[in-house]
């Protein structure tokens, strides 16, 4: 394992597999290294002023403020490092990451300055850093790129860092089955079934007997907002789509039991038609980690990539 003091780093895996738990060693390893206690706390990120003191005016001059009231955005922090959950940032992820990285770049902690040239490193952690949006991205990219001193970036991700900041971190990969999710299931007595594959073998079982008609843009619409509503992102929702369709088909199904299932709920697809799903689904856009597509225009590619699915499906 290499000095975690100097690099930008990235653990990289399946959810589930323990790469925040990979990181709270590392940063326990840098605490017992510098003699410092690590004792992370939870607080909140507030983007706006706080106006409920001095009647009405602000008591940090429209800077960001961190408090230990339940509003804002959860954070994690020590004297170490800020920790932030890209899931929690939603579709604001720019505009938090924006103010995040200008306090922490341009701060300094006050419990560690006696150490001088000897401090440790200060990191900033991002969780779940693959659902950042493109413009995120560039703001990652120029922080790595201008940071001075003893300032780190640590990510998880689940999957590849993009060539823009590949060269800029050591990557650490996680291997292993889902410990959390078992973790979970155990605790909750919950099966250990996925259910968006049942549903998602059911619309396209649906799908594959469709009548096309205008009232099946209406039913497109239910899908749609099925998804949104439960939280479902674009990249996931594809996923699970093509996930259901290598099962279904004759050629790619991934193993007997599971193409039982496959061909127990919808007609088997033909290697033609899985070609031309196939070529439907390369054409879309921001497929990949680190990418998005802008919020207004989610439920619009959503229903436009049903729709042609669905057209080939009904053939």
């Amino acid at each position: 394992m290499p000095s975690f003091e100097n690099l930008n780093m990235a653990w990289i895996g399946p959810p589930g597999s323990g790469k925040k738990t990979a990181v709270q060693n590392a940063l326990k390893v840098i605490a017992d290294r510098y003699e410092i206690p690590y004792n992370p706390q939870k607080k909140y990120w507030k983007l706006q002023p706080d106006k409920t003191e001095g009647a009405g005016v602000s008591n940090n001059d429209g800077e960001e403020k961190d408090d230990d009231t339940p509003t804002g955005l959860p954070y994690e922090c020590s004297t170490l490092h800020f920790a932030f959950d890209m899931y929690r940032m939603s579709m604001k992820d720019k505009i938090y990451l924006g103010s995040i990285l200008d306090r922490w770049t341009n701060s300094q902690n006050l419990f560690l300055a006696d150490k001088g040239a000897q401090a440790p490193p200060r990191i900033l952690v991002l969780y779940h850093a693959h659902v950042m949006s493109d413009e995120s991205l560039l703001l990652i990219h120029h922080a790595v790129e201008s940071l001075e001193g003893n300032i780190l970036i640590w990510l998880t991700s689940e999957e590849p860092l993009p060539v823009r900041l590949a060269d800029s971190f050591f990557t650490i990969p996680v291997g292993g089955e889902d410990h959390l999710g078992k973790a979970i299931q155990a605790s909750s007595h919950l099966t250990t079934h996925d259910v968006w594959l049942d549903w998602f073998r059911a619309k396209i079982k649906e799908a594959q007997g469709m009548t096309l008609k205008i009232d099946t843009v209406l039913t497109l619409r239910t899908w749609v907002y099925t998804c949104l509503q439960r939280n479902l992102r674009w990249q996931q929702l594809l996923y699970y789509w093509f996930t259901v369709l290598l099962e279904m088909s004759d050629e790619f199904a991934p193993s007997q039991s599971e193409g039982a299932i496959a061909r127990s709920s919808g007609a088997k697809i033909g290697k033609e038609k899985m070609k031309r799903l196939v070529e439907d689904i390369l054409h879309l856009e921001a497929t990949a980690g680190f990418s998005s597509l802008p919020s207004y225009r989610i439920p619009i590619a959503w229903e436009a990539f049903f729709l042609s699915q669905v057209k080939i499906l009904a053939s």
